[in-house]
């Protein structure tokens, strides 16, 4: 017979492994590249919270210091205040507990203890099978029905507080449902099912299934923001309630008002100091140190506080605006910096001097890019990029390559992005470039490839395979399809265009091209006539695919 006619040899099938092995390690590697980045995600997030814990204890003074100086008056706002304290404390540590049973499951051996912080080290950051082991019900987990008790409850609670009411001083007023803050605290606290290829999945659900530990670690990391970022602002608003309750100008508060508590390195903080209730007759006079504790005070006789300047310290006086606000700009190196002084006016009451006192963080940028699906982009193909760029906004997001990027989500997919090449495009590489606040903040290359070459089919069998006439006469078509489960994008189409059908007559070999994938009747009558143990050969298969045309292995098999 002519070599035309001949199986795959034990060479091309040896080829064929070697490809399968190579991108079954590159698929490992991808899913390295994943992990990390869930990693870098969680401690992030993880920052901003401790960050929102700093921020409501200081929240929680102003309102004891209020209901300390006039008892009567904030004393049962003191109390719903301390009492969405212990609510917040109770769901956010169970939410830990959980994070620890997860850890637990996954490694019993793990020091768990440490789970809010950089010291607790996931050993098995890709473990699938503990986070729903503790949540799922159908895995034996009991805690996700749980969890969402817990923030369905707690929402319902935090909606109902004196915040939210029409009138803030009567407990059984209407609740302002129309207002924007109820709405986006009600937003946050949302726990909606999710809907994936028809399916609804139910919200606690979603935070483990198909997820590996590190994930569910950082989306229950980003819950507990959320409730942290909830309670800093319910606190801001009764504090404003509270100013608005006051309007003595003996017992007026000195205000601080920054747009971001952390900057990046380089950047300048800015801070803007008040006092609370504005009065047009009145320009205080504002002086700032970084000297800790920044004043002084002493208890008079009759047991009221006076305040003054610390003797060892330097102070600066701040220009005021229109309104009397100072406006204080610095510069500060990586880390926490402090800052506070007095405001000095005179009232109707005597000379009075006024406490304020604030911090700032300077973090280092951290911009993360990541391909959520692949660290390839592939032509043709929708592929998902998620982008991050901790304390910067106006983030701008650009493709280098031809390719386009658009805002927007892959089903199946968390990436913000959707970034695609065009299919033929000739671009062996993509750049991602990010920036933000009109800067460069970073970029990443990534590779850019076909997607891969497809197997031919027919009747479901493979080249190789022995086939029964019949089966071919049942299904008389080439089928291409993407064998193997490593590639990470589904419902990839592929379609015959044309192939060559290599027929033997009296030892004479000849060709017959046939245009499409179905296979013409005087080809299935050829075949008919074969005997079994006879071979069929197709040759020249080429395929349409999302990254163009290309040309599929030759199809080859032993009738029976």
């Amino acid at each position: 017979m002519s070599g035309g006619n001949c199986p795959e040899t034990p060479r091309q099938k040896m080829i064929g492994m070697m490809y399968l092995f190579y991108t079954a390690l590159m698929a490992l590697n991808v899913s390295n590249e994943v992990l990390n980045a869930f990693v870098a995600v969680n401690a992030g997030i993880q920052q901003t919270t401790e960050n929102f814990s700093i921020k409501t204890q200081s929240l929680y003074s102003v309102i004891d210091n209020k209901a300390a100086e006039q008892p009567g008056k904030y004393a049962a706002l003191q109390k719903e205040a301390h009492e969405f304290e212990v609510e917040c404390n109770k769901i956010f540590n169970g939410i830990r507990r959980i994070k620890v049973q997860c850890l637990n499951k996954s490694d019993e051996t793990i020091d768990a203890s440490n789970v809010e912080n950089d010291t607790c080290v996931i050993k098995k950051m890709d473990d699938i099978n503990a986070a729903p082991a503790i949540m799922d019900k159908e895995a034996g987990g009991v805690m996700g029905d749980s969890l969402r008790m817990w923030m369905e409850n707690f929402r319902d609670m935090v909606l109902k507080m004196s915040v939210f009411r029409t009138d803030k001083k009567d407990p059984n007023s209407a609740i302002d449902t129309a207002s924007s803050f109820y709405k986006r605290t009600e937003v946050a606290l949302a726990t909606p099912d999710k809907i994936d290829d028809g399916a609804t999945i139910p919200w606690e659900l979603g935070l483990v299934r198909h997820m590996p530990l590190v994930g569910t670690l950082a989306l229950l990391s980003k819950l507990q923001s959320d409730i942290r970022n909830v309670e800093a602002e319910v606190l801001q608003q009764m504090v404003a309630d509270l100013e608005g309750m006051d309007i003595r100008i003996s017992s007026l508060t000195g205000l601080v008002s920054t747009s971001k508590s952390v900057v990046m390195s380089g950047s300048e903080y800015e801070a803007q100091i008040f006092i609370g209730a504005r009065d047009t007759t009145m320009r205080p006079t504002i002086y700032i140190t970084q000297t800790a504790p920044y004043y002084d005070s002493v208890v008079k006789p009759n047991g009221e506080i006076e305040y003054k300047q610390l003797a060892n310290a330097t102070y600066d006086t701040l220009p005021l605006d229109e309104q009397g606000r100072g406006t204080w700009k610095n510069v500060g190196g990586v880390g926490e910096h402090g800052y506070g002084g007095l405001i000095f006016y005179k009232s109707n009451v005597g000379d009075q001097w006024i406490p304020y006192k604030s911090s700032y963080a300077v973090a280092t940028s951290s911009t993360t890019i990541s391909a959520t699906a692949c660290n390839i982009f592939y032509k043709g193909l929708q592929n998902p990029l998620s982008v991050a760029a901790s304390g910067y906004t106006n983030i701008n997001v650009t493709a280098t390559g031809g390719a386009t990027i658009t805002k927007g989500k892959v089903a199946g997919y968390e990436g913000e992005y959707i970034v695609t090449v065009p299919a033929g495009s000739q671009t062996k590489e993509v750049t991602i470039n990010v920036s933000a606040d009109g800067k460069s903040v970073g970029h990443q290359t990534f590779k850019v490839m076909n997607v891969p070459s497809p197997i031919i089919t027919i009747g479901g069998y493979k080249s190789g395979d022995d086939v029964p006439k019949a089966a071919i006469k049942g299904s008389p078509r080439l089928d291409a399809v993407l064998e193997g489960g490593f590639f990470p994008f589904k419902d990839i189409k592929y379609t015959v265009t044309s192939f060559t059908y290599m027929k033997e007559v009296r030892g004479v070999t000849s060709s017959q091209v046939v245009s499409g994938n179905t296979i013409p009747g005087d080809i299935l009558s050829d075949i008919s006539k074969k005997a079994s143990g006879s071979s069929v050969s197709f040759i020249g298969i080429k395929v349409s695919s999302p990254s163009g045309p290309r040309n599929a292995p030759g199809f080859a098999a032993r009738l029976k």
